[in-house]
């Protein structure tokens, strides 16, 4: 997701990038420790969980983050995620190849990979969640590409 304002350190990223991908549910504050630290955090993980979710609200604005009891929840709107996008155009142009509208699919897959940046899930590659979601995101990509791939699609630049 780019922030498209002040860059956020690797720990705000971490704790964005879990809510992200848990942004249908609440995230309890040990599970961001566990984004974060593994298995190990430090002595004061409470406190710097809160303060990473407070200068994410003062980054990204106070909505950002939303407090559910103890818990925390991504409270910006999914259009603003391009992981979000990415899914949604894949799923888009898949339905366009299975009813045989195989440009209308190329260029929906085109779309989808524009938004592909380097590695998936980056700041938090280490915290099991996330590491099944990149090799979801490659497999939802690689299908639908195989079935257009007679139609001349896609071009070489397409590669994740």
């Amino acid at each position: 997701m780019d922030t498209g304002g002040p860059s956020l350190s690797p720990r705000e990223r971490t704790i964005l990038t879990a809510l992200i991908v848990r942004r249908e549910a609440a995230v309890s504050p040990d599970e961001l420790a566990a984004a974060c630290w593994g298995d190990e955090p430090p002595a004061t993980w409470a406190q710097q969980v809160r303060n990473a979710v407070a200068k994410i609200r003062s980054k990204l604005g106070a909505e950002a983050v939303r407090t559910v009891g103890v818990d925390y929840r991504l409270g910006l709107d999914a259009d603003a995620i391009d992981a979000v996008q990415f899914e949604q155009g894949v799923a888009q142009a898949r339905r366009h190849a299975l009813q045989g509208a195989h440009d209308r699919a190329a260029a929906g897959f085109e779309k989808a990979l524009s938004l592909w940046r380097g590695a998936p899930l980056p700041d938090a590659a280490d915290w099991p969640p996330p590491r099944s979601r990149p090799h979801a995101w490659s497999k939802c990509v690689g299908a639908p590409r195989r079935s257009c791939s007679t139609r001349g699609w896609p071009p070489a630049s397409a590669a994740p």
